[in-house]
């Protein structure tokens, strides 16, 4: 009996030494870690996911925390040297999924690489994905957030005239492949503001009630 509890103490002993440490944060890339940045991420999610009656909800709040940290995808080519990061935005309940594009596309023999970290998904959720410790956290005042978002609001961000000439020819091939109720009225098209942080261009086909992304 006393052998069996020495070695079933040894166990939980042994069991104790060996519990996983909190997480640690490896080096943090320092354009996530810009304040204008952080600025635009809330900025995109306040205009696709939330509204103002998210300032309402959280009206008690002087602040708003960011969570960031660095992360892997689950597989990677070789020649991929893309960064890849997580963010969560505790008071909106979003996690955001960012990526610096840096790889290559040998059937056109060119190399992508994005100027700054882009938004590549957005899911609400319940829950942070992972425990506060494992981020680097950022904390904004909720009144220079909000004056932010006023400023920006009539902001333009209208495409350069080639990304605009590319949708030009784009919505063209797009009306000859799916021609409108009535070819005879002119066509109207509604452009998404074009986000620093995001890749994502939405048009709104208004005679055809479309989104197109």
């Amino acid at each position: 009996m006393k052998r069996l509890l020495a070695l079933l103490g040894l166990a939980l002993l042994t069991g104790l030494r060996a519990a996983p440490a909190a997480p640690t944060i490896t080096v943090l890339d320092d354009r996530l870690r810009d304040p204008n940045f952080q600025f635009e991420v809330l900025r995109y999610i306040y205009l696709w996911y939330l509204d103002d009656r998210f300032f309402v909800n959280t009206a008690e709040a002087d602040s708003f925390e960011i969570w960031v940290r660095p992360v892997e995808p689950r597989t990677r080519d070789p020649e991929d040297k893309s960064l890849y990061a997580e963010m969560w935005v505790p008071a909106a309940q979003i996690q955001l999924k960012l990526k610096l594009a840096d790889y290559p596309v040998p059937e056109l023999k060119r190399q992508v690489k994005s100027p700054g970290f882009r938004i590549i998904r957005a899911d609400p959720l319940p829950d942070a994905p992972a425990p506060r410790e494992a981020y680097a956290v950022f904390t904004h005042d909720r009144r220079k957030i909000r004056a932010y978002f006023d400023d920006t609001r009539a902001r333009p961000q209208a495409p350069d005239p080639a990304l605009r000439q590319r949708l030009l020819d784009a919505m063209k091939e797009t009306v000859k492949l799916h021609p409108p109720s009535d070819p005879t009225a002119p066509q109207v098209f509604f452009l998404s503001t074009v986000s620093p942080v995001s890749g994502d261009l939405w048009i709104l086909w208004v005679n055809e009630k479309t989104a197109i992304r």
